[in-house]
């Protein structure tokens, strides 16, 4: 069984339900690792894993986001923020994404997760 997925939020206007999780800046941009999801997800149809893993969902190239947070000022402990239009987008990014991207820019691409009760102790 995979990764539990954290708590979503349900936007009013949408029947999307967004879900996040923040790690810590690793050796790659946020800008890189978008780009990489980004051709992931638009290249979907002709992969088949990704494919069989998204299933009937409607995929499009922001189904996962990813953004920089701060936990304040200091670059150096900037975060990036990824953004999941829902549990299969979140479980595919456990599943799929998140090792092909560390092969293809490196096991340090991301820094590890930031543990929320972790991040709310250093405020």
């Amino acid at each position: 069984m995979g990764p539990e997925v954290p708590q979503s939020e349900r936007k009013a206007d949408q029947e999307v339900v967004l879900v996040q999780q923040e790690y810590k800046r690793g050796s790659s941009s946020a800008s890189e690792i978008s780009d990489a999801v980004r051709n992931m997800l638009s290249n979907h149809q002709n992969d088949d894993e990704l494919r069989q893993a998204l299933g009937n969902e409607e995929v499009r190239v922001d189904s996962i986001s990813i953004t920089y947070g701060s936990s304040n000022l200091d670059p150096a402990t900037a975060t990036l923020i990824v953004t999941f239009a829902g549990p299969v987008f979140f479980d595919v990014w456990h599943r799929i994404v998140l090792p092909r991207l560390e092969r293809a820019l490196g096991n340090k691409s991301l820094g590890p997760q930031v543990n929320p009760e972790e991040e709310s102790d250093e405020r």
